[in-house]
């Protein structure tokens, strides 16, 4: 049934791929909160852009004509693929009936070093293909490179960034309100790193995850 789901959409010449949707299935609140929001900003990026870029090759097809094993030695193969067929001008569908389930549960060590990995392996990507990040005949790839990865990796160093703008400003309410939930925020996000055993409260596991 899945693979129905993810060949039928090759009936449209302009369909170079199509991703499924990953279920991920753990014990941890963290990790499925993550998956769960990940998905839903896929589905949002495909209905408004007609397109998506983050493909997982846990459940993707890739249109034949357009195959290649020429892909360099980098980390993440997926994201390199999804790029390589932006490239050629194709769409990458998203189906999100094309279900796989996957059962994962890291030590958050072990989640760390992912998440380093798939950043460093995403930026390999957009070095190969940097004419993407500014194609903006094809506005829905250059939004999402940018949006949905760019500006991503670089999400810590932003809310450094705001939180030292907030210092000098929170002389007024709304400042000091900001300024106070930035606090909080980051607080949940330090205990749960710092002291795994906080991680029990599901509010410290999801934002210590995120």
């Amino acid at each position: 049934e899945m693979v129905k789901n993810l060949v039928r959409h090759f009936r449209d010449e302009n369909t170079g791929g199509v991703s499924g949707d990953k279920v991920i299935v753990s014990t941890g609140e963290g990790e499925s909160a993550y998956w769960k929001y990940e998905n839903a900003v896929k589905n949002y990026e495909y209905k408004a852009l007609g397109t998506v870029l983050s493909s997982d090759n846990v459940s993707f097809a890739l249109r034949k004509s357009i195959f290649t094993d020429e892909c360099p030695p980098i980390i993440r193969h997926d994201f390199w693929l999804s790029l390589y067929i932006a490239g050629k001008g194709y769409n990458i569908i998203y189906e999100k009936n094309a279900k796989v389930y996957e059962e994962y549960n890291p030590t958050p060590e072990e989640d760390f070093n992912r998440k380093i990995r798939v950043i460093l392996g995403g930026m390999q990507a957009v070095f190969l293909f940097p004419r993407l990040l500014f194609h903006f005949k094809n506005f829905p790839v250059a939004f999402q490179l940018w949006s949905h990865k760019i500006l991503r990796w670089f999400a810590s160093i932003s809310a450094l960034f705001l939180f030292a703008v907030n210092l000098p400003l929170a002389k007024t309410l709304f400042f000091q309100i900001a300024l106070l939930c930035q606090c909080a925020f980051y607080s949940a996000a330090a205990i749960g790193i710092l002291f795994p055993a906080a991680r029990k409260y599901r509010l410290i596991k999801v934002i210590s995850y995120f």
